[in-house]
């Protein structure tokens, strides 16, 4: 009988979570990518509706910090400061507090917010990470888990748009 590793377990999904970052960030690398323009999707539009592509990049910067903030606290043993509001209005905040930063700025931060969380992530002491108040506690793998699936989804809601123009 074969028995999972956690620390393998954990691996792999780092190794989603950074499959799925590149080929996101891969995105701005291409130079006819308009970021003003708005994408068309008719899925969760509750949450999306009238997003533009700087948008959706705007959106995966402000949970990836928020992860990478809440995992460094719990590593230094400090009290998170979680995010308060709804995930609806967290998500809309986010969007909107990242108005004025250009993508190349919404970028660096990015990638600064994957290296804390990649400096952290194989402490052994951290167990689970808080996602935001009023929700249940994660583990480590099942937040790369909601990172990789929050970037493939809007790494293919771009493209879908691009394809339908």
């Amino acid at each position: 009988m074969i028995i999972d590793n956690p620390d393998s377990v954990l691996t792999a999904a780092l190794i989603r979570e950074q499959y799925a970052l590149q080929q996101f960030r891969r995105l701005f690398q291409l130079t006819d990518l308009n970021c003003d323009e708005v994408v068309l999707t008719d899925e969760k539009q509750y949450l999306t509706e009238q997003w533009t592509v700087k948008d959706y990049l705007s959106d995966i910067v402000f949970w990836h910090e928020s992860f990478a903030r809440n995992i460094a606290d719990v590593g230094s043993s400090v009290k998170p400061n979680l995010i308060k509001l709804s995930l609806r209005a967290a998500t809309a905040y986010g969007v909107e507090s990242n108005k004025n930063e250009t993508v190349s700025q919404l970028l660096r931060r990015l990638n600064k917010a994957q290296r804390i969380i990649e400096a952290h992530i194989f402490n052994q002491s951290i167990l689970t990470v808080p996602y935001r108040q009023g929700s249940r506690l994660y583990t480590k793998t099942e937040y790369l888990d909601i990172r990789t699936s929050e970037l493939n989804w809007h790494f293919w809601a771009i493209i879908r748009s691009a394809l339908q123009k």
